[in-house]
């Protein structure tokens, strides 16, 4: 019968009958280097979730007796003139399933049918699946003349049950075991049902974007309201292997990636709660989890390209996956390969000075906001007058008199929310949100506490604390403090709201809350205020405990 071609609905009918999807999967089965991004159950419902952002384009194969020979799911950028496998941003691995036989033939043949019927097309493949037959491109003088062809290394984690057992017996990884358990009990369990994995989507959406703004500033989750949507598909049709580790009620961290054929897990997305990051959790999750895969009877834990430290920490073994760009014409297969050089090229020179993408990201924020600050009209933030060392007076209640005022007992105060922190606004404030939330991420990682305000969806009040129970602890204060105080810092208001009563009752808040070693340990103030965090912090009880003849 040969190629056909199928878009739009008509490709969605074609594919999503009962009768198609038998024959699918069986091709799916009978392929050796399909991955679960072709399967069935992971194309057809991205087709249906994201049908309004990408057009389905299908190329099927199959043999007079109806028995389906080649398959290629691929869809059409907004644009119109690019190609992605399907899946898109969602797939790590794109391309076409044939059977052993007919692969290069099917190859060849599809892409032959895209340039008859899409001449002005680009084809873009990030990545192809790792074992993919590439005889095609040597055989047809046409997919040499336009083909863009990039290798890429593929760190990989073979299961063995008796190395997964070594490892996870290491002395680093028993130790932030037993500090996290310190914590609350500690539990590390696969999650299979979709009920359970509801109730945790959340949590790990939340963590993984709060790392995401902080490193890269991009929020996977919060950008993308289908990107929630079609996970909860995929596990309801039981397409991924999902881990979490708890420290009594709380997530610590998280693992979901991609399951193919029970063979492979694939590294997808991985999550932990940035206070707790002196532990470890997130590196302990992903040996615990070599230790599940074992006991699953999976044999490989795909690390996925990237170049990440920490996947190279965990690899014990490197293969080779390919990216794949079959450009529409001559000039257009230059710019591809200039724009692949150029990147490798940036890639490498980062690698050489010691520095990552987000250290450039975090440059170019820093520019932006010296630009708008001398942008006419733009609005200013309250100014913060000299820096302050002040200390709760002795005999200053921390916590709020029950019978003066309910008001302060009923202030919405969050600790350590990360929802709270994407609440923040950079509109008339001196950082912008991504270095706001990269700022949170290292501070908490650091075991500061964020205190904060935020009715209605809006940041209005924050404040930093730390016990100083350990020397080199962040940030150092104006002034050195006895062992077992505690620092309050970076106190700042956000908007007119922001009175000085509210001020006070906010810190009145975070006074009743603090760990404190004992009832009588000192409470500081060290840094910058404006005029109504002063007043506010004044009427708490707060004065100036800066030494005599110490410069402020």
């Amino acid at each position: 019968m040969g190629v056909q071609i199928l878009s739009g609905e008509p490709a969605l009918a074609h594919i999503g009958s009962e009768a198609f999807v038998a024959l699918w999967k069986s091709l799916h089965a009978r392929c050796p280097w399909a991955t679960g991004c072709q399967h069935p159950d992971f194309v057809l419902p991205w087709y249906a979730i994201y049908r309004e952002r990408h057009a389905p384009l299908v190329l099927v194969d199959a043999a007079a007796d109806g028995t389906l020979r080649g398959l290629f799911t691929l869809a059409w950028s907004a644009d119109g003139r690019r190609l992605t496998g399907a899946g898109a941003g969602q797939a790590e691995y794109q391309g076409w399933i044939a059977g052993a036989a007919h692969a290069d033939r099917f190859a060849h043949e599809a892409f032959a049918c895209l340039r008859a019927a899409l001449p002005q097309a680009r084809t873009s493949l990030k990545y192809l699946p790792p074992g993919i037959p590439l005889g095609f491109l040597q055989a047809g003088a046409g997919e040499r003349k336009y083909c863009v062809l990039h290798a890429h290394a593929r760190p990989v984690l073979r299961i063995d049950p008796a190395a997964m057992e070594t490892l996870r017996r290491k002395k680093t990884h028993r130790q932030n075991a037993n500090r996290l358990s310190r914590l609350g009990p500690l539990a590390f369990e696969r999650v299979t049902g979709a009920a359970q994995f509801g109730r945790l989507f959340d949590d790990i959406c939340l963590q993984y974007d709060f790392r995401q703004a902080a490193l890269h500033r991009q929020t996977p989750f919060l950008s993308d309201p289908l990107k929630k949507r079609f996970y909860l598909e995929l596990q309801r049709r039981g397409m991924l292997h999902t881990t979490v580790l708890t420290v009594g009620a709380a997530l610590a961290a998280a693992h979901i990636g991609l399951l193919s054929k029970e063979r492979t897990v694939h590294l997808g997305i991985s999550a932990h709660a940035p206070a707790l990051a002196a532990h470890s959790p997130g590196q302990l999750l992903l040996v615990l989890l070599g230790s599940q895969l074992a006991a699953d009877r999976i044999g490989l834990l795909d690390l996925t390209p990237g170049g990440d430290p920490y996947k190279e920490h965990f690899a014990s073994d490197h293969d080779e996956v390919f990216e794949l760009t079959m450009a529409a014409s001559l000039a257009q297969r230059v710019q591809a390969r200039a724009a692949a050089g150029a990147r490798r090229t940036g890639k490498a020179l980062l690698h050489m000075s010691g520095r990552r993408k987000a250290d450039v990201v975090a440059v170019l924020e820093r520019l932006r906001v010296l630009a708008r600050r001398v942008a006419p009209g733009h609005p200013r933030q309250a100014a913060r007058t000299g820096r302050a060392f002040w200390r709760l007076a002795p005999g200053v209640p921390c916590a709020p008199d029950p019978g003066a005022s309910t008001s302060t007992s009923t202030l919405a105060v969050s600790r350590n929310s990360l929802e709270d922190v994407f609440k923040y606004d950079d509109a008339a404030a001196p950082v912008t949100r991504g270095m706001f939330i990269g700022m949170a991420m290292r501070r908490l990682e650091q075991r500061c506490d964020l205190f904060c305000y935020a009715p209605c969806d809006k940041l209005v009040l924050h404040c930093w604390a730390h016990a100083r129970r350990a020397e080199g602890a962040c940030p150092p204060p104006a002034q050195r403090v006895e062992p077992g105080a505690t620092v309050l810092f970076d106190l700042q208001a956000h908007g007119a709201e922001a009175s000085d009563d509210l001020v006070q009752r906010f810190v009145e808040r975070i006074l009743a809350t603090l760990d404190r070693t004992s009832a009588d340990a000192a409470v500081y103030y060290s840094g910058r205020l404006s005029a109504a965090c002063r007043q506010g912090m004044r009427r708490c009880g707060f004065v100036d405990a800066t030494p005599p003849g110490s410069l402020q």
